[in-house]
């Protein structure tokens, strides 16, 4: 009717005209006032749309990126390379959840990367498809580099500059050896043989006064009694050993004083570790495995203190050992620790979890 005032809730119908031979004719049936703007606050160019694409496969290779990574953990793991594979410093159980992460990862970003691919096929893709947009609200589905600065950097700090090496966990292993021993002087000397305590004196193991004066007295009386030769003759014995215990097993061993003579009398056992010299010759040493509830980084070491007549320079800090002797404790800081005696010392090929639970 002439004269009229336009309903301002009158709802309409109308076709979008595009260019002859677009693939995305289309109709829109506008359920809103006459009164609007066809604009949505941005743009749906070329350039954002590359740069979406961009973005997207820039995630996708991160992702995968991190999951190579877990997966050549794995393989330095499997496939030993006489160095420490950086997968170890964790526990199994943990090692094996993320690994089962780093299969996940790679599936999804297969995925990810098929749907990039198929979605970069069709000319009518629109980033913004799928998700409302507010008043006036204006974003751009782009390309943001900054982003992916901390994602980046354990890479560049594992794959380029292979951090943490074998030299860095070897050092930070010896560092917690070298805190888990006994920093006062040792007691109950008493319960040593007297080869024992001359090795250890010798070697200025028993600080304070208990060294002054000692080695050189009992030195010569072993030697005018024949009990080098005695000592001489147990190191050239190649018979099997009464007991293989861990490290773990005989310092729980050594934190029970009842326990103590169920393995002090046995003639000759073995146990394995990393080796770690004490003294310039390597007469004196420790044999050490860390115990590890969850990683490295709350690791503690269970320990021998061992004493060699004959001077050990052909085995390096770290590598790992046999060692055959004999076992006794002594007292020091208010704990117990086990002694030994060593017969035979030996490289061996290490386990494949090298830590204790």
């Amino acid at each position: 009717m002439p004269g009229a005032i336009p309903d301002p809730d009158h709802r309409h119908h109308h076709d979008h005209a595009h260019a002859e031979g677009h693939h995305c004719d289309h109709d829109h049936d506008h359920g809103h006032a006459h009164d609007h703007d066809h604009g949505h606050g941005h743009t749906h160019s070329t350039e954002e749309r590359n740069a979406y694409f961009l973005d997207q496969l820039c995630m996708i290779a991160v992702g995968g990126a991190y999951a190579g990574v877990v997966f050549a953990m794995f393989y330095g793991k499997w496939v030993p390379t006489g160095e420490v594979s950086v997968i170890n410093i964790i526990v199994p159980w943990i090692q094996y959840m993320l690994l089962a992460g780093a299969i996940m990862l790679l599936a999804l970003a297969i995925l990810r990367g098929v749907g990039v691919w198929k979605a970069s096929k069709d000319p009518c893709f629109d980033p913004h498809a799928g998700h409302d947009h507010g008043p006036d609200e204006n974003h751009a589905h782009g390309w943001s580099p900054w982003k992916y600065i901390p994602l980046v950097i354990p890479l560049v700090l594992y794959i380029g500059l292979g951090v943490p090496d074998s030299r860095m966990i070897r050092a930070y292993e010896r560092d917690l050896a070298e805190q888990g021993l006994p920093r006062g002087s040792l007691r109950g000397m008493g319960g040593l043989d007297a080869i024992t305590q001359a090795q250890i004196a010798s070697n200025q193991f028993a600080l304070g006064a208990q060294g002054d004066g000692l080695a050189p007295a009992l030195l010569q009386s072993l030697l005018l009694s024949g009990a080098i030769a005695t000592e001489i003759a147990l190191e050239e014995m190649d018979v099997e050993p009464d007991a293989r215990p861990t490290l773990g097993e005989l310092e729980e061993v050594a934190d029970n004083p009842f326990m103590h003579e169920s393995f002090s009398s046995l003639g000759r056992i073995e146990v394995e570790g990393n080796f770690y010299p004490a003294s310039a010759d390597g007469s004196f040493f420790h044999v050490v495995r860390l115990r590890v509830a969850c990683c490295l980084g709350d690791a503690r070491p269970a320990m021998v203190m061992c004493s060699s007549r004959k001077p050990i320079t052909d085995i390096a800090p770290g590598d790992w050992v046999a060692v055959q002797g004999k076992v006794t404790f002594v007292s020091a800081d208010r704990k117990w620790y086990p002694v030994m005696r060593v017969y035979k010392v030996y490289k061996k090929k290490p386990p494949a979890y090298p830590y204790l639970k």
